[in-house]
């Protein structure tokens, strides 16, 4: 007998939610047994861990998280929906934790290029951002399987307990040779890919507002939005650099930012 199968991603995040359960919060000693309990996590990778945060109850015992490039499927809908003029600032304003080290926001569309095919898998729709107008329905599954959805699956997005900081590429180290896209030389969606800009910081800033739109419920002080300049592609943040992270009058790059905000944070509070 063949069992009946929806896809449906924010259900399928279970299976890394379960991972990250079983290795800090089932008192497995043989797996972990001391220090802090502590999630890196990059690209889709990011979106498993927010999803564990949102809707699996892994912020309960994550010391600290760091999402790079991403979390991409914050907002499915606005992804994959034709027609498609959105378009999203990231730190704009003074939006709280954003840390640009003197760049400017920027704004990018959300909508998925390169990455509408694995898309169109994940969610067992085909139409996303395939060029002809999606339908209301899709619309709203897209919504619903989001990790900031409609509300239909009651998501938590208040994390006082977990240190957070979320990587961003502000640009990207060749975009000199990014042609076409968005209707300029340049311009997301554009090629080669990676030279482009894609959606990922676009993506990743609509769960960081998420998360700092009540001001009666911030996160910690140990929460921060970075700007990478000069990424290694659309989502190389490792090889680019953080103005806003200086060490010893330094400007740090990607990778020695990220392990030392990790190691900084990765604290397991005492009990």
């Amino acid at each position: 007998m063949v069992s009946s199968y929806i896809a449906d991603i924010q259900a399928a995040a279970c299976r890394q939610a379960t991972f990250l359960n079983f290795v800090f919060n089932m008192n497995n000693t043989n797996l972990y047994s001391s220090g802090g309990r502590c999630a890196q996590s990059s690209s889709a990778g990011s979106a498993a861990v927010a999803y564990s945060m949102a809707y699996y109850g892994s912020q309960a015992y994550l010391d600290n998280v760091e999402f790079k490039s991403g979390p991409p499927l914050s907002d499915i809908e606005q992804g994959c929906e034709v027609p498609n003029t959105i378009q999203t600032t990231v730190c704009g304003g003074s939006q709280y934790g954003c840390k640009l080290g003197g760049l400017a926001p920027w704004t990018l569309s959300p909508r998925y290029t390169d990455a509408a095919v694995g898309v169109q898998g994940w969610t067992g729709d085909s139409s996303c951002a395939a060029g002809h107008t999606t339908s209301a329905a899709s619309n709203l599954a897209w919504l619903q399987q989001s990790i900031v959805d409609d509300g239909t699956n009651n998501p938590t997005f208040s994390y006082p307990t977990t240190a957070m900081a979320g990587w961003l590429c502000q640009s990207v180290q060749n975009n000199n040779l990014c042609t076409g896209g968005s209707g300029q030389d340049g311009g997301q969606g554009g090629s080669p890919s990676n030279d482009c800009p894609n959606n990922s910081s676009t993506q990743g800033e609509i769960f960081y507002a998420k998360l700092t739109s009540n001001p009666n419920q911030l996160p910690q002080s140990n929460y921060s939005v970075y700007a990478v300049q000069g990424c290694s592609g659309p989502e190389g943040v490792e090889d680019g650099t953080v103005p806003a992270v200086v060490i010893k009058g330094v400007i740090q790059g990607g990778t020695a930012a990220i392990e030392n905000d990790m190691e900084t944070n990765c604290i397991r509070p005492a009990q």
